[in-house]
């Protein structure tokens, strides 16, 4: 591809992907980048059968979790009473109860699923009228505007939606757009269904989560893939978007680094781009990044040598492998939660 997707702009860099890939799928490739907006993607064609083929083979046993346990195992039972308004997050990393300490051991990063359901029913329930008291709104009502339907793209094993099931919505009906097959036991025993977007209604989506999802598929099909969330939407609807983040323009050392498997490259000021191409506004836009932006690579290296060896950040404490394709220098992740832009 010879010019950038996001604005157009003739591609003004470009790399071999890192040699040191485990899987053949991912050598020999080639990364572009455009260094006005700040986003880099895979220029080869790789193919959306191919890629299905790796993650549902290939990627299990890479990510480390070819052993999956029983879907009855893997979501334990909570008896708690769903409330869209409670900081659910405080609940999960507080709990100190024995019944519920170890209730969530197969799931990977609960905690920041949990944080992401917790902004998303905060802005869904502000753009739905609740508590904006206005001469154009009448006054909110007691009853908290609940989302009718959900979709997760890239569901996985569906954390997000059982999250969001038990402490959040109890009657929301569950979508699932996960090309993985495996999967399909895990979205059936939380009662979502698999579909594709294609099938989807107009305008019937109330709530759509992509977490760490779309940095894995082909930039062709990120932008049919954002299409058509944008066209399953309902006018108040929003989007919980999160990707890593790997910013080429600060930190050079992104070039040597590992990325396997991905396949997209954002940095904030690329994501926020990214879905207003989409004609998507953001309402919240945030890193988790313990390194700030401008960050200089020296330090960088110096500092990734410690976490190394593990380094206590305030009250967390990192460890992390180098050259991992987890390491962003830039940040972990970046999340934006945004709404259809109806201006």
């Amino acid at each position: 591809m010879t010019f950038c997707v996001l604005c157009s702009r003739e591609q003004n860099g470009s790399f071999p992907y890192p040699g040191n890939s485990k899987s053949k799928l991912f050598q020999n490739l080639e990364v572009s980048y455009c260094s006005y907006c700040d986003f880099g993607w895979v220029s080869d064609v790789i193919g959306v059968d191919r890629l299905v083929e790796y993650y549902s083979v290939e990627y299990p046993v890479f990510a480390g979790r070819s052993d999956k346990p029983s879907p009855s195992d893997y979501f334990p039972i909570i008896d708690v009473d769903p409330d869209p308004t409670k900081d659910w997050l405080r609940w999960l990393t507080k709990i100190k109860s024995d019944r519920y300490s170890q209730s969530f051991r197969y799931m990977h990063k609960p905690h920041r699923q949990m944080m992401h359901l917790c902004y998303a029913s905060s802005i869904y329930r502000k753009l739905n009228g609740y508590g904006l008291p206005s001469t154009q709104h009448p006054a909110p009502s007691t009853q908290h505007p609940a989302p009718l339907t959900i979709l997760d793209i890239g569901t996985g094993f569906g954390n997000c939606l059982y999250f969001a099931k038990t402490f959040f919505w109890k009657d929301v009906e569950l979508l699932a757009y996960e090309p993985d097959e495996t999967m399909m036991p895990y979205l059936h025993h939380i009662g979502a269904k698999m579909v594709t977007l294609e099938a989807i209604k107009s305008s019937s989506v109330d709530i759509v989560f992509s977490s760490q999802s779309m940095e894995h598929v082909e930039v062709l099909e990120s932008i049919r893939i954002m299409s058509e969330i944008r066209r399953v939407l309902r006018p108040k609807g929003i989007l919980s978007l999160e990707v890593p983040n790997v910013s080429f323009k600060t930190h050079a050392c992104h070039h040597s680094a590992s990325h396997e498997p991905h396949l997209l490259f954002f940095s904030i000021q690329s994501l926020r781009r990214f879905v207003e191409k989409f004609n998507f506004s953001a309402q919240l836009l945030e890193t988790n990044a313990p390194i700030p932006e401008g960050f200089g690579v020296t330090q960088w290296k110096l500092f990734r040598q410690r976490l190394a060896h593990g380094v206590r950040i305030g009250e967390r404490r990192f460890k992390i492998i180098r050259n991992s394709w987890r390491i962003h220098p830039n940040g972990a992740a970046i999340l934006v939660i945004c709404s259809v832009n109806d201006s």
